[in-house]
């Protein structure tokens, strides 16, 4: 899909779910919902289509915000009366078979007072929670770091409700994996196993405050308190309607759930080695106002992500023609399901400087369902101190496809070789020989050079919604045999 049709694509495909929020969104301000208007909308929620995964999370959050809303003159039982025809709908989507699905059903199944088997949860030693942990998608065991947040909020509530500490360890455990994806500025790697289609910066930040809150409140940790701290301040820049009415509600929830229990589990501080080359092929460096996250893991998604001051470089990572089609972007490996799976990958890390080292595949630009292609990419990054380089070298399997290198930058400004001065959101774009190029926001700067042969191409982008927010994309061409330098400082 063409870089000028995304707006539009995305905005169609969650059309329905936005209409029934705002729907919801307009009732509650005009204080609560009647009996009557709850009646109704259970009735508009019953009425959802059902036919895939996103279908049914949508359905849950639904039920869920219903629940939340429910009218106080309303007794309890008579409220569990009324949602049934829901919890019949929820029961008849057959076999739900993945992390996210089975913690909200057996969340609502607990909430309402049904008898719920254990509650399993599939992590990590190091608690990496994946999105379909031996599921039959590969492409699906990659870490989902927003629904992973969503999950171990929604498994948290069941641990108050069921008074089970041995899961509240569990779920803490994995919010410390969280909890070392943020900086001490409270950015996180936006583009690491997370697809373009999938951003939202709003849930990014708004899930991870109620993650940590919750965190901070139940463990001994003072880490937690000091990165939702960073995260507020991030989200000062967020647009409030942007955020789901639904996220909102539930902070509410988790707040009141908290309130007069006492709910607490000890646990250690992370070793911050522990999260590195055993389970996900990740490495992560800071120095100053410099942060840098790189991995081999991932599937249709970005092998690295960097930040110096306000400027990012919030993706970077191979692209088959043409730009913007992001299903042709991205590496492809995903764990093996076993520990040390990433024997390859070499990682040191010093207080000044960094090297990481590691193999992946880029993803297939001729299927047209998300898969490894045939061709490797050696990924090698060094940093001292604020100076990032990376070198990449192709090993083509097969005949070799024109391929890039690209970088999604968000920055306030592009100025090429000294003399094109390119600025988001602009038709003007720049194709030509692979020069120097600086990126500006405010007084800070940040210097791209690399060795590319060919032609280099920066195109402006809107930022927001999406790109991961990205205002810049800067391509340069990777030739089979040769090793590309990029230096960024």
């Amino acid at each position: 899909m063409p870089i000028d049709d995304v707006e539009n694509s995305k905005h169609h495909a969650t059309l329905s779910a936005d209409s029934w929020e705002q729907d919801i969104r307009t009732k509650v301000n005009e204080k609560h919902l009647s009996i009557e208007s709850f009646m109704t909308r259970i009735d508009r929620c019953f009425l959802l289509s059902i036919e895939s995964r996103k279908d049914y999370i949508s359905f849950c959050r639904s039920f869920l915000t219903l629940y939340l809303l429910k009218p106080s003159s309303m007794d309890s039982e008579k409220a569990r009366d009324s949602l049934y025809p829901l919890i019949e709908k929820l029961l008849s989507f057959g076999e739900v078979d993945w992390q996210l699905g089975l913690t909200y059903k057996a969340f609502l199944l607990t909430l309402l007072g049904y008898q719920v088997d254990e509650v399993h949860f599939t992590h990590s030693k190091q608690g990496v929670f994946y999105r379909d942990h031996g599921g039959v998608l590969a492409s699906n065991h990659i870490p989902s770091i927003v629904e992973g947040a969503e999950c171990l909020l929604l498994l948290g509530a069941i641990c108050v409700l069921r008074n089970d500490k041995a899961l509240l360890h569990q779920v803490l455990l994995a919010s410390q994996w969280h909890l070392k994806l943020f900086d001490e500025q409270g950015s996180f790697p936006k583009s690491l196993w997370t697809r373009e289609n999938e951003f939202s910066l709003e849930s990014f930040y708004y899930l991870h405050a109620i993650l940590f809150k919750f965190s901070t409140q139940v463990s001994s940790l003072p880490e937690f308190s000091n990165a939702l701290y960073s995260i507020k301040l991030k989200m000062n820049s967020i647009e409030q309607d942007k955020v789901s009415y639904f996220y909102e509600l539930f902070e509410d929830y988790i707040e009141g759930l908290l309130q007069g229990k006492s709910v607490h589990c000890n646990l250690e501080a992370m070793d911050p080695e522990s999260n590195k080359v055993a389970t996900l092929g990740y490495g992560a460096y800071s120095y100053n106002d410099v942060s840098l996250k790189c991995t081999v893991s991932g599937a249709g998604t970005s092998f690295a992500s960097y930040r110096k001051s306000s400027i990012e470089v919030v993706s970077v990572g191979p692209h088959y023609h043409p730009l913007g089609q992001m299903q042709n972007f991205g590496i492809y490996r995903t764990p093996l399901l076993k520990e040390r799976c990433f024997r390859d990958v070499e990682i040191k890390n010093e207080p000044d400087s960094f090297f990481f080292s590691g193999f992946s595949k880029t993803v297939d630009p001729k299927s047209n369902v998300l898969s490894p292609g045939n061709t490797w990419l050696h990924i090698s990054c060094s940093a001292k101190k604020e100076t990032v380089t990376f070198d990449l070298e192709r090993v083509d399997l097969e005949t070799a496809e024109d391929l890039n290198i690209v970088l999604f930058v968000k920055a306030d400004k592009a100025i090429v070789d000294n003399m094109y001065h390119l600025s988001p959101s602009s038709l003007n774009r720049y194709e030509g020989k692979a020069c120097d190029t600086l990126f500006k926001s405010g007084e800070d700067i940040l210097s791209l050079s690399s060795s590319a042969k060919g032609d280099m191409q920066i195109i402006p982008l809107a930022g927001k919604d999406h790109f991961w927010g990205a205002t810049f994309l800067l391509a340069l061409p990777i030739h089979p045999k040769e090793i590309l330098n990029v230096c960024l400082k």
